[in-house]
């Protein structure tokens, strides 16, 4: 379960599976995912929370590139 994950509306995603494979499905609105939209949803989450670090620790832009631990 991701809370608060879901691109569409921002609502919580569950993984599921059928005849064809896994995904992931939203609790309130039915937008699903599949596994290649799942990949770029995962990078696009990655750096989201890179950048929410970034402004909770105060890191410059000047550094911003750099690998943070």
């Amino acid at each position: 379960m991701r809370f608060k994950a879901c691109p569409r509306c921002n609502g919580d995603l569950y993984l599921d599976s059928d005849y064809y494979g896994y995904f992931l499905g939203c609790i309130q609105c039915g937008h699903t995912l599949d596994k290649s939209q799942e990949a770029l949803f995962m990078r696009l989450e990655v750096s989201r929370l890179r950048e929410r670090l970034r402004a909770s620790v105060g890191i410059s832009e000047a550094v911003a590139g750099t690998k943070v631990a």
